[in-house]
């Protein structure tokens, strides 16, 4: 669901996000979910748009996020 909104790493003015703790960042995403690296900040930008989000942006910085394959 959520690799849809990676976009490719180094793209000119994107940061590498790493986003951890599934339970603080998306409701409602399955807790045994693998952890997916986020590569820019446009998918993270994205990922905070979805239904159930719960903190703010520049919180995710240095976190995981939570995948379903």
């Amino acid at each position: 669901m959520l690799l849809a909104l990676v976009d490719d790493a180094g793209s000119a003015g994107d940061e590498v996000v790493d986003v951890a703790d599934a339970r603080d960042v998306l409701a409602g995403i399955d807790r045994e979910c693998s952890t997916q690296r986020i590569a820019s900040s446009r998918a993270l930008q994205r990922i905070a748009a979805l239904p159930g989000w719960k903190a703010p942006y520049d919180r995710l910085l240095g976190q995981r996020l939570p995948r379903c394959v």
